[in-house]
């Protein structure tokens, strides 16, 4: 295969910054400090694609890792300055997951920090979703937002936490399965020196382990 820049690719709509992208069946989604387009796949070439669609001319997101699709299940996890949303079927509900954190730890995100400072892991297994960012003046990322969404997704039915990862710098976090245990793990790089990788014991277990 090859592409070719005439017939593969396009523009964002009306030439607006793109800082994020993800795919949720045939739909190609994208998202801007404010707003979120799609665009549908139907087999031909990219320029021959129907137009965009407006999804939320709000919502949006302006971190590359801030948009995260868990196609399994069919939505969509967004942080957005206003909270952080699961977005499902055609638009956001009306309050994010973050709905109670608003007025607190949501609105301690820096965001005008670097753009790899914040980023979204979902952890299936363990129904939490996990927002890394970078808290008050910081410009490197130094917690974890956490949401316990067993209960549901509503923001009255979640449980949160927060975890300041202390003495290092977080680079990248992933969902791991582990060889000897074959449980899925959160872990975690640091962000300012090569080293030792972090991780997050399978639950019960809370504590943090190199």
């Amino acid at each position: 295969q090859f592409i070719t820049a005439d017939q593969h690719s396009f523009t964002a709509p009306g030439g607006r910054m793109l800082f994020s992208i993800t795919w949720l069946g045939s739909q190609l989604f994208m998202f801007g400090t404010n707003w979120t387009y799609s665009r549908a796949d139907n087999n031909m070439l990219p320029v021959e694609w129907p137009p965009a669609e407006v999804v939320d001319e709000r919502i949006g997101t302006r971190f590359p890792k801030g948009a995260l699709a868990n196609p399994t299940r069919g939505y969509i996890w967004v942080a957005h300055e206003s909270g952080l949303y699961q977005f499902v079927g055609s638009g956001y509900p009306v309050l994010p997951i973050s709905w109670l954190q608003g007025a607190t730890d949501w609105r301690r995100i820096n965001f005008a920090a670097p753009a790899d400072t914040l980023e979204i892991k979902e952890f299936a297994e363990e129904r939490l979703v996990i927002v890394k960012a970078a808290l008050d003046r910081a410009t490197v990322a130094t917690h974890l937002l956490v949401w316990n969404y067993t209960h549901g997704t509503d923001a009255q039915a979640v449980r949160y936490s927060l975890w300041n990862i202390q003495d290092i710098q977080l680079g990248g976090i992933e969902i791991v399965l582990h060889n000897a245990s074959q449980k899925q793990e959160l872990w975690m790089s640091r962000g300012d020196a090569a080293g030792v990788v972090y991780r997050r014991k399978h639950y019960p277990v809370d504590t943090v382990a190199t």
